[in-house]
């Protein structure tokens, strides 16, 4: 399994930019000239991002104030805060790229890495600079890095933890999200969210198993497996795991069988699932997405 990082609220984003982009052209007419998405090259990237290196977040958040926090989640927070990070900047950056590049996610790996100095937490109503880094890698044999730009600022501020209804509810929507993710795969048409796979072992059964819709024991299985993911008691570096009182488990009411990859042990399955707060499971959240299962 893989690491997730997430985070959603109110966005708004801060552009220096005050020229055009060298692009692929433009289709002009009279009264409305539209001009035809950039092509993903070093040029383009090194212009957007030197007049768009300051992204602005202020609002609802996902974590707690850290002056209420007590020695066991500050702990815990050190993975939320990377988890929760990449989930912003996907929300921050997606949008506006996918606006002005012809972005195609089975071609490119995107990579977000946060400096975050060993950040315990953030207090409410605090005025936070994160200095961070974007980097994009080609898809294929040689996994060319195109581009790197490492001089990028995120002014953030939270004023306060999303209550819990609409906690679980932007969590569950993120996590499924492989179509409007800059981290989510499209792989030999197959689209699925990258960071959040399931694990079994490779047997003739399981291969069977996973190959058909809905069957009972793959069902299980992908339940508990996401389920340990989002309630890691250890608090590995694998686990979604925010607060003791934030843990989740994950039931999956259905699946479908969408396909398998070409010469690999790998299924992609489109779920049907229900969140719920193990602490509190009559809050609950219904999300679908597909997700990866990989046998070993």
């Amino acid at each position: 399994m893989k690491k997730l990082l997430s985070l959603l609220g109110v966005i708004t984003l801060v552009s220096s930019a005050t020229t055009p982009l060298v692009g692929c052209g433009t289709n002009e007419n009279a009264t409305n000239p539209v001009q035809e998405k950039l092509e993903i090259n070093k040029e383009n990237l090194t212009k957007y991002f030197a007049e768009n290196n300051t992204w602005n977040y202020e609002g609802e958040f996902f974590f707690k104030d850290l002056k209420d926090q007590n020695e066991e989640s500050q702990n815990e927070i050190v993975t939320a805060i990377r988890i929760a990070t990449i989930y912003l900047f996907d929300n921050l950056i997606r949008p506006k790229f996918i606006e002005t590049f012809n972005y195609i996610p089975e071609n490119y790996f995107i990579s977000v890495v946060p400096s975050l100095d060993g950040m315990k937490g953030f207090e409410y109503d605090t005025d936070y600079k994160i200095n961070f880094s974007i980097t994009f890698q080609e898809k294929n044999e040689f996994g060319a890095i195109i581009f790197n730009y490492t001089n990028l600022m995120l002014n953030f501020k939270t004023t306060g933890i999303y209550n819990r209804t609409d906690w679980i509810k932007e969590f569950s929507k993120y996590f499924f999200s492989a179509e409007t993710s800059l981290v989510g795969i499209k792989k030999q048409g197959l689209s699925y969210f990258s960071l959040g796979s399931v694990g079994d072992a490779l047997t003739e059964q399981n291969i069977s198993n996973y190959s058909e819709s809905n069957n009972e024991n793959a069902k299980i299985n992908i339940s508990n497996e996401l389920t340990l993911l989002l309630s890691d008691k250890n608090n590995n570096s694998e686990s979604f795991w925010f607060y003791d009182d934030y843990k989740l488990s994950l039931d999956v009411k259905k699946y479908e069988f969408i396909g398998k990859l070409k010469d690999e042990n790998k299924f992609v399955e489109r779920i049907d699932g229900t969140f719920s707060y193990i602490n509190e499971p009559t809050i609950k959240s219904d999300a679908t997405g597909n997700i990866l299962v990989e046998l070993y």
